[in-house]
Formats: C-alpha cells, sequence, structure tokens
C-alpha cells in the first residue's frame, strides 16, 4: 500500500495539494485542445493542460469551496437527516442574494494567485453555520442560502479560469469530475459562468467522473512503487519534483 502523499512535497516547499495534475496531463493532455479538468468534490479545484504543453506549463489550484459547505448546509437544516442535497432540487427552489454572494466573494483567498490550497477548516462545517446564520440575519430562507453557496462555487471557478487560466493561453472546454457533476444545479451555474467556454462531464473524455479521483491515486502509487516524482512543481509551488508517498508492505 502507499500512502501519505502530500508530505514530500511540503518538504521540497509545496502546498501538499493538488495531487492529481500529473496524472491528469498523462491522460487527458490534447494536442488540440486547451483543457481544464474541474473537480466537485470538498473543494473545487481546477487542472490547466494548455494546448499541446508540457508538463512544466501544467497549473492546478483550489478554486474555493465545492461539495463541503453545500453537505454541510443540508445536514444542518435537515439536523443531520439528508447529508446532500440530491440533484441541486433544494438549491434550485431558491434565490441567490448577490448582496451576500459579494459578502462572501471579500474573502481574500479568491484573490489569492496560484500556487494555493485550502480545505474544511476553511470552508467546512464551521463556514456553513456562518453562512447560515448570516443568511437568516438577511431574511434568506434555507433554500436561498443553499441557492447562494452553490453561486458561490460556480462564481469562484469561473473567476479562477478567467483570472488564472485563460490569460496562459486560452480555454476550450472545461470536463468535470466528482461528486458535485450530479448537482444538476451547480452544473448548470458553472455553465452559465464560464459561458462561451462550454462545460462537459468527464465522460466525453472516456472516464466515469466518479472514477477519476481513483484512477488518479492508482497512478500516483505506481510513480512511488518506480521510484519516480508524483508531485507537480509548477502546480504545487514544490521547489523540486518529488517521489511521494510512504509504502507499507504487505498491507
Amino acid at each position: 500500500m502507499v500512502s501519505n502523499f502530500r508530505v514530500r512535497d511540503v518538504a521540497a516547499g509545496g502546498e501538499g495539494a493538488p495531487l492529481v495534475p500529473l496524472a491528469d496531463w498523462w491522460l487527458f493532455r490534447s494536442p488540440d485542445e486547451s483543457r481544464v479538468l474541474l473537480n466537485l468534490g470538498g473543494m473545487a479545484n481546477v487542472t490547466y493542460l494548455p494546448k499541446g504543453g508540457a508538463l512544466d506549463q501544467v497549473l492546478a489550484f483550489d478554486t474555493g469551496p465545492g461539495n463541503a459547505v453545500l453537505d454541510a448546509l443540508m445536514s444542518l437544516r435537515t439536523r443531520g437527516a439528508e447529508r446532500h442535497d440530491a440533484g441541486g432540487k433544494a438549491a434550485a427552489r431558491g434565490t441567490v442574494s448577490q448582496t451576500l454572494i459579494s459578502e462572501l466573494l471579500s474573502d481574500p483567498f479568491f484573490a489569492q494567485p496560484p500556487p494555493r490550497s485550502t480545505g474544511r477548516e476553511h470552508y467546512g462545517e464551521h463556514y456553513a453555520v456562518t453562512l447560515r446564520e448570516l443568511g437568516h440575519t438577511m431574511g434568506l430562507s434555507d433554500d436561498d442560502v443553499l441557492a447562494t453557496a452553490v453561486e458561490l462555487t460556480a462564481v469562484t471557478v469561473a473567476d479562477a479560469i478567467s483570472r488564472f487560466l485563460a490569460p496562459r493561453g486560452g480555454v476550450d472546454a472545461v470536463y468535470a469530475s466528482g461528486g458535485g457533476v450530479e448537482n444538476v444545479t451547480l452544473m448548470r451555474a458553472i455553465g452559465r459562468r464560464v459561458a462561451p467556454v462550454r462545460i462537459e462531464k468527464l465522460d466525453a473524455l472516456d472516464v466515469p467522473p466518479s472514477a477519476k479521483e481513483a484512477i488518479a491515486f492508482a497512478f500516483l502509487a505506481h510513480q512511488t512503487l518506480c521510484g519516480l516524482p508524483g508531485n507537480v512543481p509548477s502546480a504545487t509551488g514544490a521547489a523540486r519534483p518529488a517521489v511521494l508517498g510512504e509504502i507499507t508492505p504487505g498491507a
């Protein structure tokens, strides 16, 4: 078994994340199309693969909150009875508060240039509690708060693409994976925000969206077992390529 992938990248001066860009480059780069691989997991993150680009041209980073905040909001409103907004139906009933969106976008993380990463310590349950309370003081319903949280993810994904990726050579398409692709409201919001760039599920590249992370980490484990680097310094900010992970025999 190979585990604990982040530590050696951090030791080399990197963020320890994102970890999937090497697999993204090997599996999904194209000589004809500049692609953004969007992962809608607990956090939302992107990998930029410029058309015909070399590995050192890859850029990847977290854009901000993804499913973690949405799931926490559903759990709060139902007292744990529901852990996610199936299909985005509750968010679809709500109305986005532009006032609240503007306040949330003042978070300095969103303006921070890559390399950057974040996690549930920033955009997790505590953030959801604060967001919900703030929304209620503004007279918003739970559906409105959820709709606003969905729009926050869409806005920050689109802004990251236009601000940090498009200037590097344009973006032809966005391919999405992770649990968030099942949230129809979220996917529509992102599609609206990134237009005219098209957005598709990763199925379009013959990989099921739910399988991408497992494939990526299997690839990283292979790199480790072969004594080959698994990080991408241009993505994590590490000073050098590093062999990642710890090998546990017999596990």
